[in-house]
């Protein structure tokens, strides 16, 4: 097997937040002091702002660019492993020096199975590749906009049903979210990789 490496990239945000100093957050076993929120932290105490999801999204989005132009692709994107401060956000991964890093279908591998693609469950017969990334930043630009999970269940096999056969609910019109950007978030959660953007 190949040796695991932890890799933290950064983005400066568009915009700048205010944030406080928070606790040592674990990511796999390794501890990071930083001067963060986690996503997920973030999502649960703001109001998120169709501007603060455009600020945040597009420096998430520039993060994993960054990866997959060195052909790292990180597979375990979660609101638990990005971190948000007044004007950064940070993404810490596990690759491998070799990029084979895949993930099995097991509580050891998965933290939290509302992040996990259809393919990643092994159950499909489609390919884990950058795409696979797509994915799950879709799902964490769901969160976002609906301050809601994609897909809600305390159930990991119901979980795994619901990303590979259940449709997103479109909250748009509710949430007065613009329908080209829901379009956007809809496209990047297609079951089917080449579905998905290029």
């Amino acid at each position: 097997t190949n040796p695991e490496y932890i890799k933290i990239t950064e983005e400066r945000l568009h915009q700048p937040f205010q944030s406080k100093k928070l606790k040592t957050q674990d990511v796999r076993g390794y501890y990071f002091y930083m001067d963060n929120k986690t996503l997920s932290e973030f999502i649960k105490t703001n109001i998120i702002t169709l501007k603060d999801f455009l600020n945040i999204s597009i420096a998430i989005t520039d993060l994993v660019s960054k990866l997959h132009k060195n052909n790292i692709f990180v597979h375990n994107i979660t609101p638990q492993n990005i971190f948000i401060n007044k004007d950064r956000i940070k993404l810490a991964c596990l690759y491998n020096k070799e990029n084979l890093y895949k993930k099995n279908l097991s509580e050891d591998n998965f933290d939290d199975f509302h992040y996990i693609s259809p393919e990643q469950t092994l159950k499909v017969d489609f390919p884990i590749d950058y795409r696979t990334d797509f994915y799950l930043l879709g799902l964490i630009f769901y969160e976002l906009l609906f301050k809601r999970k994609t897909f809600e269940s305390d159930e990991e096999l119901e979980l795994i049903h619901f990303h590979i056969a259940m449709e997103i609910s479109d909250l748009s019109l509710e949430m007065e979210i613009p329908e080209a950007l829901y379009n956007i978030v809809k496209k990047m959660l297609a079951k089917n990789p080449d579905d998905r953007y290029k």
